[in-house]
């Protein structure tokens, strides 16, 4: 291994006080076990870090990459501690949330909006099985990192506490965190998204914030309010038993046929998230999209953004309609 000098030159360390908004769901070694990991939120913080910062080339982006967050053959120049926090994981049921009626055309299927949320990790007849931190879950961590990268280090940690999640199902709104303003500064993605977009997530001219959401007394309701207009949205896109639109928004779509299934996976462009308020909990969705093409067909980023736009009308006519 080579030695490199600066990793023992103008280290700076910064510590903040973290919260959970959300369930968090971050699995250990068994994936049944809840763990603070170090290695999870560095691999956050790199995405984020990409979003900003990444370009088309992938060899020159893995390059200065690995400069930063370090590879193989050379030493990271970031490193994250984190306190043991100051809730035990649980391993116990979420509360269903707000429940939602959507009709097949022969019957009305009604299920709770985190229920749905959740699928993936929640078991339909057993339910968690999971450990999670829960609410109000309290833990420090602290960021060492080189001087000369301060800016991108603190600015992808903020995108990471302020827009995105942690664990599983972080883009359904699980495991929010919430650090005070004073301690971490929230920039703005106006900022940002000046850009075409790229053939991977990243902030472009697309990129755009809902955050007309109203403040909510409860996580609960915060969370149920932006899952009610993102499934709302996505379900009127088409006819339910149609999946045309909906596998240009993210893949595989579980109950559709094979034709939809064997076309490969795409994560959605959407990044759930509930804020801490002054007056409560407020949800917001981010909508980060990316140069998409699927593969082994003629679908283009056109029809793709063409689909996401139309979904983006839906989600501001359903925040709207919300009670």
């Amino acid at each position: 291994m080579n030695f490199y000098i600066e990793h023992y030159k103008n280290v700076i360390e910064k510590e903040f006080d973290v919260k959970v908004i959300t369930p968090l769901f971050l699995g250990g070694a068994d994936k049944i076990s809840a763990e603070l990991r170090t290695a999870s939120f560095k691999g956050l913080l790199r995405f984020w870090w990409r979003t900003i910062y990444g370009n088309n080339d992938i060899n020159k982006m893995k390059q200065e990459e690995e400069i930063i967050f370090g590879s193989t053959n050379r030493k990271s120049l970031v490193k994250i501690i984190i306190e043991k926090g100051n809730s035990p994981p649980v391993k116990k049921n979420l509360p269903q949330g707000r429940k939602l009626s959507i009709s097949t055309g022969k019957r009305n299927i009604n299920f709770g909006i985190i229920d749905y949320l959740a699928y993936g990790i929640r078991d339909h007849k057993n339910g968690y099985e999971r450990e999670h931190f829960p609410v109000e879950t309290k833990f420090k961590l602290a960021i060492q990192y080189n001087k000369n990268i301060e800016e991108q280090i603190i600015k992808s940690f903020s995108l990471l506490i302020n827009y995105g999640g942690l664990g599983a199902k972080s883009r359904n709104g699980f495991g929010s965190l919430y650090i005070q303003e004073k301690q971490l500064e929230k920039y703005s993605i106006e900022q940002l998204n000046k850009v075409e977009p790229k053939y991977f997530t990243a902030f472009s001219k697309y990129t755009k914030l809902f955050n007309n959401f109203k403040d909510k007394n409860l996580w609960i309701e915060a969370l149920s309010d932006i899952g009610e207009v993102y499934i709302k949205a996505r379900r009127s896109l088409e006819n339910l038993h149609l999946y045309k639109k909906r596998s240009l928004i993210a893949k595989p779509i579980i109950q559709a046929d094979e034709r939809y299934i064997k076309e490969g996976r795409h994560s959605k462009p959407y990044f759930l998230h509930v804020n801490k308020t002054q007056n409560g909990y407020k949800g917001q969705i981010l909508f980060l999209p990316y140069n998409y093409k699927a593969p082994n067909d003629n679908r283009r980023f056109s029809e793709y953004i063409k689909i996401c736009n139309e979904m983006n009308k839906k989600i501001e006519q359903f925040i709207g309609d919300l009670k």
